[in-house]
C-alpha cells in the first residue's frame, strides 16, 4: 500500500499535470474478499511456508547459528518456487530473533552469526510469496528443555493464541480482538511484555493488510478472508516468543488454520 519514491518520481515526470489520490482505503476493501481462486494460491502458499518453517527449526541446534536456519528455510522456499526480491516487487523475510534483547517481533535484520546456545528459547517468524499471494507466520524454539518460566511464557503465547482463535468470526472489531488478547497477558502478569505492535492483521494479497488487531482499529472481520493471529509475549534474557498463524474465515461455519506445521515448543 505504499509507492517506491523512484516510481512516484517517474510518473510525475510523466504526467507533471496529474494529481494523485490516496486510495489506501479503497484497495483495502477491494483485496479484503478473497476468490475461490485466492484461497487456492494462499494455501499453495501455505503448504510451502509450512515446509520452510519445518526446515528452520530442525536447524536449530546448539551450536548452530541464525545462518544456519534461516538459509535452511531459504533453500526450501526458492526449491519450491517461492519468489523473492525488492521492496518493490515483494516483501518476504525469515526472522531468527535468538537474541534475548527483542522487545517484539520486529528487528531490523533477517538472521545473523549469532550461535544458539543451550537453554534459550526464541522464535522465528517466517513469510513467503507465491505467484504474488502471501504467508506470514511464527513458531517458537528452545536449545534443550525449557525451563520453568520459560515454559511459563510459552503457555501464556499459546493461550493467548487460543483464545483470539475462538474469537476470530466474522463481525467482531481489530480493537475487540486485541483486548481479549491483552486480558490473557494481563491475568498472567504480562501486561507490558505483549506484543505491542499488534496481535495479528488480514494477510493474503499483501502481506499485511487491514484490519489490524490493535487499539483504535474498528474495522471488521470480513467473511471469505485471510487474518493472522500473532500472540507474542517477549522477556527479555528469558523467552522471547511468539505462534502465528493464517486463518481462513469462511462466511459461514468455523474459521481454519492454513498453516499447519506443529505449533507446540520445537524442542532443538
Amino acid at each position: 500500500m505504499v509507492m517506491p519514491a523512484k516510481y512516484y518520481q517517474a510518473m510525475k515526470m510523466a504526467l507533471p499535470e496529474a494529481e494523485s489520490t490516496d486510495c489506501t482505503d479503497l484497495l483495502a476493501e477491494f483485496i479484503a474478499h478473497k476468490s475461490a481462486y485466492d484461497v487456492k494460491m494462499i494455501e499453495s502458499t501455505a503448504k510451502i511456508a509450512d515446509t520452510a518453517m519445518i526446515a528452520a527449526m530442525n536447524a536449530c541446534k546448539e551450536g548452530a547459528t541464525e545462518i544456519d536456519a534461516g538459509f535452511a528455510a531459504q533453500r526450501v522456499k526458492f526449491e519450491m518456487g517461492a519468489e523473492e526480491g525488492s521492496g518493490t516487487r515483494v516483501r518476504t523475510h525469515i526472522y531468527v530473533v535468538s537474541a534475548g534483547t527483542v522487545l517484539s517481533n520486529v528487528r531490523p535484520y533477517f538472521f545473523t552469526r549469532k550461535k544458539f546456545r543451550k537453554g534459550e528459547v526464541f522464535f522465528i517468524d517466517l513469510s513467503v510469496c507465491y505467484n504474488g499471494y502471501y504467508t506470514d507466520f511464527c513458531r517458537s524454539v528452545s536449545i534443550g528443555r525449557p525451563n520453568k518460566k520459560q515454559e511459563e511464557i510459552f503457555d501464556v503465547t499459546m493461550e493467548t493464541h487460543k483464545k483470539l482463535f475462538s474469537a476470530l468470526r466474522p463481525g467482531i472489531t481489530g480493537e475487540e480482538l486485541y483486548k481479549i488478547g491483552l486480558k490473557v497477558g494481563q491475568e498472567a502478569g504480562y501486561k507490558d511484555k505483549i506484543n505491542f505492535v499488534w496481535l495479528g492483521h488480514g494477510s493474503g494479497l499483501i502481506i499485511s493488510e487491514p484490519p489490524f488487531f490493535a487499539m483504535g482499529e474498528k474495522r471488521k472481520i470480513l467473511p471469505n478472508t485471510f487474518n493472522n493471529i500473532e500472540p507474542g509475549v517477549f522477556v527479555p534474557g528469558t523467552a522471547p516468543t511468539s505462534i502465528k498463524d493464517e486463518i481462513f474465515v469462511p462466511s459461514s461455519g468455523t474459521p481454519r488454520f492454513v498453516t499447519n506445521c506443529p505449533r507446540e515448543l520445537h524442542i532443538g
